[in-house]
């Protein structure tokens, strides 16, 4: 199986609002080995603006760390 995940995905699952568990369940079928999933560079940035402007800069570079 094969997941795009968006920015609003990471941020549902960073910070545990409505249906991150099934973001989680994603995430940890990636890190076995029996999916994969991808994510643009654009969220990417976008993930650390929204997370830099709602928590500070900190916790942005540990979202981005998390998602690489």
């Amino acid at each position: 199986m094969l997941y795009v995940l968006d920015t609003f995905a990471l941020m549902a699952y960073l910070r545990r609002e409505k249906n991150f568990d099934i973001v989680r369940s994603i995430i940890l079928e990636t890190l076995a080995g029996r999916c994969e999933s991808y994510m643009s560079v654009i969220n990417l940035g976008e993930l650390y603006y929204m997370q830099s402007r709602k928590s500070g800069h900190v916790k942005a570079e540990s979202a981005l760390r998390f998602a690489r």
